[in-house]
């Protein structure tokens, strides 16, 4: 039996974890649990990026996987025939994060991420510590409340990595669909754009 990846939804919750199968240039095959499969559309879907090195060499190699998710009501397994297309580290995709809120405070919060390792600890330290506060004590908290946080050196490349969690709580707590001010910051970041001499 063949289903559309949009008739597999109870899949995609991350209750059950999935199962990630490449396999190397040469030949050789590898096998590795995965934290979550995230659905995209109705012909893609995005791995969290957590895996082992070895399945990332694979991937890098050859392109095709094949990974296992099961249904959490039914128990029944399926196979999803995959070919990697791309990583993301920022955008719409990466930057889910959900707060519930019951008389002004935080009741639940809940991120979903698909990033390195310093993004995934710094969202899942302030997911924690903010449970209970109010809006105004989420929009206090600010970067070097992070980088405390995480109670180890951030190199300067990485920085953005570290703060990816503070950008998407306070677009959250904002109710913003995005960072006051960045999209104008790009665009004078690219060349030709807000040049002084006019060119």
């Amino acid at each position: 039996m063949s289903l559309g990846l949009e008739q597999l939804t109870p899949c995609f919750q991350g209750i059950l974890p999935a199962q990630l199968f490449t396999c190397s240039l040469d030949g050789i095959p590898n096998a590795a649990y995965l934290s979550h499969v995230e659905y995209v559309d109705g012909d893609h879907v995005a791995l969290s990026f957590q895996f082992f090195n070895k399945s990332r060499r694979n991937v890098a190699e050859n392109p095709n996987a094949l990974v296992l998710v099961p249904d959490p009501d039914t128990g029944q397994g399926w196979l999803l025939r995959l070919r990697f297309v791309r990583s993301e580290t920022e955008g719409a995709l990466f930057d889910r994060m959900a707060l519930r809120i019951e008389d002004d405070r935080v009741a639940d919060v809940r991120f979903n991420g698909k990033g390195c390792a310093i993004s995934q600890a710094s969202a899942s330290i302030l997911t924690e510590e903010i449970k209970g506060k109010t809006l105004d004590e989420i929009k206090a908290i600010d970067r070097d409340h992070i980088l405390e946080n995480l109670g180890i050196p951030i190199s300067p490349a990485r920085i953005k990595c570290a703060l990816l969690s503070l950008k998407t709580l306070k677009g959250a707590a904002w109710g913003l669909p995005a960072w006051p001010g960045e999209d104008e910051a790009k665009e004078r970041a690219r060349p030709g754009k807000g040049d002084s001499n006019g060119s």
